[in-house]
């Protein structure tokens, strides 16, 4: 036997590598909402309670795959696991084989998780093995009922094997048993004795799916129009819509490397990736973190029994730990940040601690995180309004700092924090950027804006800086070419991408700098703080929402009209809509009225509505967790509640402010 038969066994060994065990009937669905023949709760808590977690099988497989009683499924380790989660398969086994485009695949996968999202309340987490992947890749990329994407209803998106390219070994076989390729021939007679088996197998099985019972079913799937799709590289592939730039996608890959029965026949071992998919292919796309890769090394007669072979893979331990850990750290939420009148302290979901002392006199008003949620900042301000900065490292602790007279507001673009570039309400050309190492801060340049006749200005023209979200594309500034004197206000509101140019957004609102930036959970829809004057003792602030699909833009109309008013801050609840905290002033220069505090909710039009609430601000995270601040004025307490939970995290809280998605 050569080395070459030795590598042509592991090919013939390819279909039954992409195959499972024998289908068994699901039990009937329960009735409860988002349940159907194809989707069904296998374990975990009531929907509406709980954190989604949806798992979408493979090529030529069904729903069972993820539960094997005695090989204690992965599904309900999660349940027993990770408190506050339902667990659910989707199964499209009727649709094969048809590919992911098929409406029974693709665009029924995104019904479900469009469905679970919305009864949950909360975005779906989606363990997809092998293809089941790839019909994940379609199902992100269709427009949701509610607006925008599906993949907008996805906290993360964990593979198994997924062929994100296809599968070398698939096209081998595809190729191997078509009549004309000769040179497969000449590898000697005993491989063409194989090929000829093979091929006259894959004859009397073709056009049989391979359904219950059928001698087929091991051995259908190169036959399949799944097979033609999932070739590497393939035409069916390279068409599919592109994985959403911001939906976090985690890889999880097999590695075999094969060693020949023979010795020194085959005298090093070769990798195969998990049999079906090379690695190259299962590790393509992985934005959520580098790809988690379990080996294995085995002899070839081995291979398929390989713990990190492709239909082992969602039995794996290692492999289960890990999709554990990364459901956990979603349901758990992203980082809290908060100051209080003596310190700046972070929760993570393994624990609290402090970050830093805030000194004496000075109060936080700020707090921003950097992308990777590694880096904190704050502002604090004493008495006589100086201001100074502040920025930790929340791994190793180190704290650098930087009086700065008037920071605020601050902002991460990436992991670069900014702040406004002269300071005091002053506009200029440039954001300034802050090293980390302490060094004096250095002008942040933004292209693509239009230019300035500073001859012409009647007012404060340049850049000024609303925030940002810490992603790299996510940082919005104000611009304003004219000015309008004291009051003009800004012209309009840019998004700077990771290049630092400048993208249009929408006309701003108001008739002075826009402050507290707000951004809605699935980054469509931002909120404002829009000061308007109308005179010496005539002064309102209003919330203003910008739609970002349209650039549409508009200002909070209250019942009584909004004069007098001071809009303390906004936000957006986990379905997308605004709110807005407000007080009423008493009179020029003094602050809002104690017992004044109102929230107001967003409507149809520009309508704002009463609601019984007095949150002085309110975040929510993706996965459902609202931090709010109460009390008559700032400094408040710190409450975090989800569903029907909620607790006191911390007294005398000035600032605080979620990490991002993690």
């Amino acid at each position: 036997m050569t080395g070459v038969l030795v590598r042509l066994l592991t090919v013939l060994a390819l279909t039954a590598a992409l195959v499972v065990q024998p289908w068994t009937a699901p039990e009937a669905p329960a009735a409860e909402p988002c349940a159907s023949e194809t989707v069904r709760r296998v374990a975990g808590g009531a929907l509406g309670e709980s954190t989604p977690v949806l798992f979408v099988h493979g090529i030529n497989s069904d729903a069972t795959t993820w539960n094997v009683p005695e090989r204690n499924p992965i599904t309900h380790q999660i349940a027993a696991k990770v408190g506050e989660t339902s667990v659910w398969t989707f199964d499209y086994r009727k649709a094969q084989p048809a590919w992911v485009t098929d409406q029974r695949i693709g665009p029924a996968l995104a019904e479900a998780i469009s469905c679970l999202s919305r009864a949950s309340g909360a975005r779906v987490v989606v363990v997809a093995h092998s293809m089941g992947g790839l019909a994940t890749q379609l199902a992100v990329s269709e427009d949701d009922p509610r607006g925008g994407k599906v993949g907008d209803r996805v906290a993360e998106v964990i593979t198994l094997g997924t062929p994100f390219r296809g599968s070398r070994l698939l096209s081998m076989v595809r190729h191997a048993i078509s009549p004309g390729l000769l040179f497969v021939l000449r590898a000697g007679p005993a491989s063409a004795v194989v090929l000829v088996g093979l091929y006259a197998i894959l004859g009397i099985c073709a056009g049989d799916t391979g359904g219950d019972g059928s001698r087929c079913s091991l051995i259908s799937v190169p036959e399949s129009a799944q097979a033609e799709a999932l070739e590497f590289d393939s035409d069916a592939i390279t068409a599919l819509p592109p994985w959403p730039e911001k939906l976090p996608v985690f890889a999880i890959a097999g590695d075999i490397w094969v060693r020949g029965p023979l010795g020194d026949a085959v005298p090093a071992p070769w990798e195969v990736g998990d049999i079906a998919v090379t690695l190259d292919s299962a590790t393509a796309h992985s934005t959520a973190g580098s790809p988690f890769v379990v080996r294995c090394e085995e002899n070839v007669l081995d291979a398929l029994n390989s713990p990190c072979a492709h239909t082992e893979l969602q039995q794996h331990p290692a492999i289960i730990d890990k999709v554990v850990e990364r459901v956990r750290r979603i349901v758990d939420g992203p980082s809290l940040a908060w100051a209080t009148t003596g310190e700046v302290r972070v929760r993570h979901p393994s624990g609290e601690y402090q970050i830093a002392t805030i000194p004496p006199g000075a109060q936080a008003v700020q707090l921003a995180w950097s992308g990777s949620g590694r880096r904190l900042a704050w502002v604090t301000e004493r008495p006589d309004g100086r201001q100074r900065l502040f920025l930790a490292d929340t791994e190793d602790r180190v704290v650098r700092s930087w009086d700065c007279g008037w920071c605020q507001p601050i902002a991460f673009h990436g992991e670069t924090l900014l702040s406004a570039g002269s300071g005091g309400g002053d506009f200029s050309m440039d954001l300034l950027a802050y090293p980390d190492d302490g060094g004096a801060a250095v002008p942040f340049r933004i292209t693509g804006l239009p230019p300035i006749d500073f001859e012409q200005c009647t007012g404060p023209c340049g850049v000024g800086l609303l925030g940002g979200t810490g992603d790299p594309e996510g940082l919005i500034i104000t611009y304003t070419a004219l000015g309008g004197g004291n009051f003009g206000g800004v012209d309009a509101l840019y998004r700077v991408d990771s290049k630092g140019e400048a993208h249009y957004l929408a006309a701003a609102e108001g008739s002075g700098p826009p402050t507290g930036l707000a951004v809605s959970p699935d980054g469509r829809r931002l909120a404002y703080l829009a000061f308007t004057h109308l005179g010496a003792c005539a002064e309102s602030t209003s919330a203003a929402v910008v739609d970002l699909d349209d650039g549409d833009s508009a200002e909070s109309v209250l019942p009584d009209g909004g004069r007098e008013v001071q809009a303390i801050s906004a936000w957006f609840d986990s379905s997308g809509t605004a709110y807005g905290s407000f007080a009423a002033s008493e009179a020029c220069d003094t602050p809002p009225a104690p017992s004044g505090v109102r929230v107001f909710r967003e409507e149809a039009g520009r309508a704002w509505t009463a609601v019984p609430d007095s949150a002085l601000a309110r975040a929510y995270t993706d996965n459902g967790w609202a931090a709010t601040l109460v009390g008559e004025r700032r400094p408040g307490t710190l409450m975090l509640s989800r569903r029907t939970a909620s607790f006191e995290i911390a007294k005398n809280v000035t600032a605080f402010a979620w990490g991002p998605r993690r």
